[in-house]
């Protein structure tokens, strides 16, 4: 039996395997193991991209990585002779000594595993057809019933929308307007709605027609409105910068490098328009004075830090992200007071409930905590997605809330009854202290 004719037989089906499995399954389905998130932000998966929660690894036929652990199969054709180093060894006469029990095993080991993701491929298809995949990255009220949100298709290079729905029916989807790649940020300009999209630009659209604005950036993922009246947009991009733009010329007025070798998460003003809080990729939150952007002072954390909000006196700061606890800051001193709650999953969103001291965040695994930076007490935590959460915005009434979801679109969920609970869990909370000594 020609044996190496034979082993270049196998070599073949088992390369074939592997590349079937990475090129045509990954990029099909939509597990979280598919589209992950690393601490820097997140990273684009095609058939040589694979994401663990650590970061950013490189899949080709070569190399093969999931998560943190990292197996490297390197191969070399010698002449007539496979040699796969620190396994095989050429012969002197130009014939290979091979472990062929351990290549075949490998080989029949990625055939059933082939055949098992293609069974996968096909359930997760059908669950799909029903829940229609609608990956929601940002959303935006725009009235009392009507809202703004960019839809994206789970990676990154592939075409995002613009839509507009109506609060009482989410399901139906309205295109304003499509760009090349996924948007994750839109900011409603009244007559006009700004977005940012994967290829590091600003897209206005008016009246369905996209109108680009080059920055000479990086990814932007987060877009906030300028408070006061001076008619600029700040935008934060994945390497770590601060580009202010002006909404009448549309052009660049001022930029700061805030951590070049973090992305920028989420930018919050305080009420008295004075301080920006800038949320990182690594961890820290930045505090720079506004409108000049000098930096004033840097929050250590740990882990990227999603989201960022300020208390309503501006005295202190609160943030969520991958840690999974939602952390209250004290500005003056730039300390960590304390964890006031922790959640099952990373932290993506988070507002204060309107006219209370109410936390609401929202998590990677659907669901909404409620937690009082004042009691420092817990209020509840709510299953209200079936997918993880992007986004969250309250309503103009305070009433309601929309979570743009990873596969299951915009969610409106009603929000009425939490003041009753806040205030609850406060008077408990007031009734619990102890008593003062005499």
């Amino acid at each position: 039996m020609d044996f190496v004719a034979l082993d270049l037989a196998v070599f073949a089906v088992d390369k074939i395997a592997l590349i079937w499995i990475s090129h045509h399954l990954l990029r099909e389905i939509p597990l979280d193991w598919r589209s992950w998130i690393g601490g820097v932000g997140l990273a684009e998966l095609d058939w040589q991209s694979w994401i663990g929660r650590v970061g950013l690894a490189e899949l080709d036929w070569q190399s093969w990585i999931g998560g943190a652990i990292h197996y490297h199969l390197k191969t070399d054709v010698d002449y007539n002779c496979l040699v796969e180093r620190e396994r095989f060894q050429p012969s002197p006469t130009g014939q290979c000594i091979m472990n062929r029990q351990w290549i075949h095993a490998r080989s029949t080991l990625l055939l059933l595993a082939s055949a098992a993701l293609f069974t996968c491929e096909n359930i997760v298809v059908a669950q799909e057809a029903i829940s229609e995949n609608v990956w929601i990255s940002s959303v935006e009220w725009i009235g009392n019933d009507e809202l703004l949100a960019t839809q994206s298709q789970g990676l990154l290079l592939r075409p995002g929308k613009l839509v507009k729905l109506s609060a009482s029916e989410p399901q139906k989807l309205e295109m304003l307007g499509e760009s090349e790649t996924s948007l994750w940020s839109a900011v409603d300009l009244h007559g006009s709605v700004l977005t940012s999209d994967y290829k590091g630009r600003l897209i206005r659209f008016e009246g369905g027609q996209p109108n680009p604005i080059e920055l000479n950036a990086r990814w932007m993922r987060c877009l906030a409105k300028a408070p006061g009246t001076s008619k600029e947009i700040v935008a934060g991009t994945e390497d770590g910068q601060l580009i202010v733009v002006n909404q009448e010329s549309w052009s660049e007025v001022r930029r700061v490098k805030v951590e070049p070798t973090a992305a920028v998460f989420q930018i919050a003003f305080n009420a008295q328009q004075t301080q920006v809080a800038v949320a990182m990729g690594d961890g820290n939150v930045h505090l720079l004075a506004w409108p000049g952007l000098e930096s004033q002072k840097i929050l250590k954390g740990n882990g990227a830090t999603w989201s960022c909000i300020y208390s309503i006196d501006g005295t202190q700061l609160i943030t969520g992200g991958a840690d999974r606890k939602v952390h209250l800051w004290d500005i003056a001193s730039g300390t960590r007071v304390v964890a006031l709650t922790s959640t099952r999953d990373w932290i993506t969103s988070m507002h204060l409930l309107p006219n209370t001291s109410c936390v609401v965040a929202t998590c990677m695994n659907g669901e909404v905590v409620l937690v009082d930076y004042v009691t420092k007490l817990p209020v509840r935590t709510m299953k209200a997605a079936n997918s993880g959460i992007w986004d969250l915005a309250l309503s103009p009434d305070g009433k309601r809330i929309a979570l743009g979801t990873r596969k299951h679109g915009v969610q409106i969920v009603d929000c009425s009854g939490w003041y009753d609970e806040v205030k609850e869990a406060a008077q408990i909370s007031a009734n619990d202290k102890a008593p003062e000594p005499k």
